[in-house]
């Protein structure tokens, strides 16, 4: 079995403390195999019932906001790494994976909020679904260590 090289790592984030547990974590991957990183920010769609009238552009507001968090975000977080930026509007597990498949990216380093029991259940994992369908490993960082 041959060994992969590690050239692109994507980092998904939704500006939690997980995330950028494991944005720290992918620094140094980054840093020590002299890889680059995109940083991905995903907007969930938000649907509002017609008869409430909502005429407000949300999800415009939640991009903008969203490009400037991950913008600051890598300037504090990466350093001299090669890093770039990405916030699209979409489910966050399925565009994780399409991202990953777009750009080749040869592993993926997210957290994981560490939910259990019925929260789990209710909420399920963005972290688990991308594992299950990824296109290249996933590293997963859990919140607790």
């Amino acid at each position: 079995m041959e060994s992969a090289e590690i050239n692109k790592i994507l980092v998904p984030t939704d500006f939690s403390e997980p995330a950028l547990k494991a944005l720290r974590y992918a620094v140094g991957l980054a840093s020590r195999l002299q890889a680059a990183l995109t940083l991905l920010y995903v907007v969930e769609p938000a649907i509002y019932p017609a008869e409430l009238g909502i005429a407000v552009n949300i999800e415009g507001d939640l991009m903008d906001r969203g490009r400037e968090q991950i913008t600051k975000l890598a300037a504090q977080e990466c350093g001299a790494i090669a890093t770039d930026t990405e916030v699209i509007t979409g489910v966050a597990d399925l565009k994780i994976v399409e991202t990953a498949e777009e750009r080749s990216v040869d592993m993926i380093v997210m957290g994981t909020h560490g939910h259990s029991g019925l929260a789990h259940v209710l909420l399920g994992s963005t972290t688990e679904r991308v594992v299950r369908k990824a296109p290249c490993p996933v590293l997963t960082i859990r919140s607790s260590e």
